[in-house]
């Protein structure tokens, strides 16, 4: 399946289910300089969830996006953000002028772009020196609900899925920034119900939509894994936000 249609039909889920990320994060892309007068480009911003954050520093920010369904999603859920402005694009040709962003901001979406050429898109747009900041949310695996967890939406996990996944990210980085990079670490929570938990399973790439085959299953399965750790009518789900920040050589 394309990386730039694997998310339509689940524009709406994604945008209610997935975490948000934590002020601390938001802290420290400020402390890189970003804010009132510069401008970020927010590459594979998917619904909007860290274009948003990314807004409330106070710089100019370029929604990116190729999904037709994600970028309506964005700009309904940045419909407040007045300093967003969206583009209908790919990582790799994001027809945006040479020079003319100050950082490059990517939230969950780095997987999926072609690496060589997004590189050389991003040395072409981004202002010399300039930081590329790449973010995820990523589930802890410290105990059994998370083991289980993962099990589980592993046996719908596609090639594209399990390639990325044996990928050694380290490296890829060290590669595509031409030398060092640094990693910040943050805490990062969310609380869910039961529909909520299940509409965020929904919302992964590779996992059946409504009327496909396995649809069923894969929320009789997701359900019944809510009902054996929830606490009180809601689960935790207790992530790590990776912050990856590099800039390219001269």
């Amino acid at each position: 399946m394309d990386s730039t249609t694997r998310f339509s039909g689940k524009a709406e889920g994604y945008a209610r289910f997935r975490p948000s990320y934590p002020e601390a994060a938001v802290e420290y892309i400020r402390s890189l300089g970003i804010g009132p007068g510069s401008t970020a480009a927010d590459i594979g911003a998917g619904t909007g969830l860290f274009t948003h954050v990314l807004a409330q520093c106070g710089c100019r920010v370029l929604a990116v996006e190729p999904n037709g369904d994600m970028l309506n999603a964005c700009r309904a859920y940045c419909a407040g953000d007045n300093n967003v402005e969206y583009v209908q694009a790919r990582a790799e040709e994001t027809g945006l002028d040479a020079g003319s962003v100050d950082a490059i901001t990517a939230a969950q979406a780095f997987h999926w772009f072609d690496k060589p050429k997004c590189r050389a898109e991003f040395k072409r747009i981004l202002k010399p020196g300039g930081p590329v900041i790449i973010l995820w949310n990523i589930l802890r695996d410290d105990g059994e609900f998370a083991s289980e967890y993962k099990k589980r939406n592993g046996k719908y996990r596609d090639e594209a899925m399990i390639r990325n996944d044996a990928e050694d990210f380290d490296a890829q980085r060290r590669e595509f920034f031409g030398g060092n990079f640094e990693k910040t670490r943050f805490d990062n929570t969310q609380w869910l119900t039961r529909a909520e938990f299940i509409g965020q399973c929904l919302s992964i790439s590779y996992v059946p939509k409504e009327g496909e085959s396995l649809f069923e299953t894969y929320v009789a399965e997701m359900g019944e894994l809510f009902d054996r750790f929830q606490k009180d009518g809601r689960i935790e789900l207790r992530y790590m936000t990776l912050v990856t920040t590099g800039r390219f050589p001269d």
